[in-house]
């Protein structure tokens, strides 16, 4: 019968396994289901296409694997490629109390760091753990930036009101922290980490990358205008928001330069694992649809959210955690907020 495994001159069938089907009557072998299908049970029954954002490279399969946030499926459901998924904008958002938030990071096991914008003993840097509870982890003044190593180093920058913006190295276990890069920081200073290990910064109109330790640094972009926020993208390209340039700018990982978004008065940026580029504006947050950050521009972008006058108030930067969610920084409501997205695809 259907869905049963015999051989000729047998009395006896035995039911396909899951990952393997027969769809005709008589003797037979079952055979495996082929890649980008799968089979979760005995018996009769076809082999079905894995869903949509799921995949399946073997023969045999039983279940599908899902791609992971930011990427897509190939339609033979074989292999996942870097694509712009369909999303749904938060219907939901969880909010934490952290006094004078700015720049932020998120390490890989979800904790969000938070600089403290101001003076006094609660300024310096919070940190928000994966279960949502609050704490001060370090003081000092006007702390403007957080970026997390890969060791799970702090790095913070503090900007002082001379101009001068103060680099320094927080070890979350040990509580020692060092100043390890002094840089002028007449506009607003941002620091982040690429996935070598190397820093970059922004200040005084331009992007700086160092070495690790700092000891060796150089220019990579001058006379911007207003350059904000930063991220890296996978293959080690800077994104760059050039607030009053009114663009998002990519700086290559050979050093040339192109404009990748046109739009008014950009303020922080995030790339995901996929490469594509998360911005923020005055009122919203998009995303750019068309490709990675490697493409040459971003002809087309979807609003992800639009902020709601009655809850966020001044966004200042953006962070995106493990799971997909987009962290905002919002800076004249003492709020650090939680979007998450639902992927609709």
């Amino acid at each position: 019968a259907a869905g049963y495994n015999s051989t000729a001159g047998s009395r006896e069938c035995t039911a396909c396994p899951a990952g393997y089907f027969k769809d005709v009557t008589g003797a037979g072998e079952c055979a495996a289901c082929a890649a980008g299908y799968y089979k979760n049970f005995t018996g009769p029954g076809s082999c079905v296409l894995c869903d949509a954002g799921f995949y399946n490279p073997h023969i045999g399969a039983t279940e599908c694997v899902s791609c992971g946030m930011w990427y897509v499926a190939h339609s033979t459901r074989t292999s996942c490629l870097p694509g712009s998924p369909t999303w749904a904008s938060p219907t939901t958002s969880l909010s934490y109390s952290v006094q004078n938030p700015i720049g932020m990071d998120v390490a890989p096991n979800g904790t969000i760091y938070v600089a403290k914008y101001g003076e006094g003993s609660q300024s310096g840097v919070a940190k928000v753990a994966s279960d949502g509870s609050v704490s001060h982890l370090l003081s000092n003044s006007w702390v403007v930036d957080v970026a997390v190593e890969h060791d799970g180093s702090i790095l913070y920058m503090q900007q002082t009101t001379t101009d001068i913006g103060k680099l320094h190295r927080y070890n979350v276990s040990t509580g020692q922290q060092t100043q390890i890069r002094q840089i002028t920081c007449t506009q607003d200073c941002r620091v982040t980490v690429a996935p070598n290990s190397d820093i970059v910064m922004t200040g005084n109109g331009k992007v700086e990358r160092c070495n690790r330790d700092a000891s060796s640094c150089d220019q990579v972009a001058t006379n911007l205008n207003t350059p904000k926020g930063l991220d890296i993208a996978p293959n080690g390209d800077i994104i760059v928001a050039e607030t009053n340039h009114d663009r998002v700018l990519l700086i290559s990982s050979a050093g040339s330069q192109h404009t990748l978004i046109a739009t008014a008065k950009p303020y922080d940026v995030a790339v995901t694992p996929s490469g594509h580029v998360i911005y923020e504006t005055e009122d919203s947050i998009k995303l750019c649809e068309v490709a990675p950050a490697s493409s040459t521009s971003c002809s087309a972008s979807s609003t992800i959210y639009v902020k709601d006058s009655s809850a966020l108030g001044e966004l200042w930067d953006i962070a995106l955690d493990p799971n997909g969610d987009i962290i905002v920084s919002d800076h004249s409501n003492g709020r650090v907020w939680r979007l998450p997205l639902v992927r609709v695809d």
